[in-house]
């Protein structure tokens, strides 16, 4: 379940269109099951059978909710296009340790610390960007890798460092998540996986080395 203040733009991000082959590039085999309420949507992934809701509920409960409709044009059916099924060969595998570190950075987007060290801000902006004195917005996303071995790239927000806390933080990381750090780039391993952290940015702003966060209790952090 993705809980959002915006479950119809992520919906819209998510799901496939119908309304030309150009528009089907987002996540295949994912279809619409239902729409409840304004803000609820009810989804199927044909390939893994896996169900996934998008609702703008805090609390996560849509059975009481009456139908609803949408704008969306998805494509419809259990059958998977032609562009769905090349897709889906394209996909590289993922190890079992990857996806639980690769799932991790989804699930503590909208993180932050209480003493305001560090924030994810949703990938998009700082929410700390009074504190810090600047602010920084997400502007490229690009993750590639396969198996055991994973390097996420961006343009601007959020910092290497925070994306570190938040991965390895002894009370909301997750365990066993380990974090070192060079001139360039942060590496998390969690098991046989790896994912480097790289931080870029606009030609006509200086690179700043990452910097890993230090937590209050028992901190899961290496230096190189």
């Amino acid at each position: 379940m993705l809980i959002t203040d915006v479950p119809h733009n992520v919906a819209g991000v998510l799901l496939p269109r119908r309304r030309s082959a150009r528009e089907i590039t987002r996540l295949p085999g994912l279809r619409l099951e239902e729409v409840r309420g304004y803000g609820t949507y009810i989804t199927h992934h044909i390939p893994t059978g896996a169900r996934l809701i998008v609702t703008d509920d805090p609390s996560g409960k849509i059975l009481d909710k009456p139908p609803g409709s949408t704008y969306l044009e998805t494509l419809e059916g259990d059958a998977l296009t032609d562009q769905e099924e090349a897709q889906l060969r394209q996909t590289p595998n993922m190890s079992p340790d990857a996806q639980l570190l690769l799932s991790g950075l989804l699930c503590r987007a909208t993180t932050k610390d209480p003493d305001d060290t560090w924030a994810i801000g949703n990938w998009f902006s700082d929410p700390l960007w009074e504190v810090r004195g600047e602010l920084e917005t997400t502007e490229e996303i690009q993750l590639e890798g396969s198996d055991d071995h994973w390097k996420l790239t961006w343009i601007g927000f959020p910092y290497p460092g925070d994306v570190a806390a938040t991965l390895t933080h002894p009370i909301i990381g997750i365990e066993g998540a380990v974090a070192t750090s060079t001139k360039k780039i942060i590496k998390i391993t969690l098991g046989s996986a790896t994912l480097i952290l790289q931080q870029k940015y606009p030609q006509e702003k200086r690179r700043r080395p990452p910097k890993l966060r230090q937590h209050r209790r028992k901190p899961r952090l290496e230096e190189q």
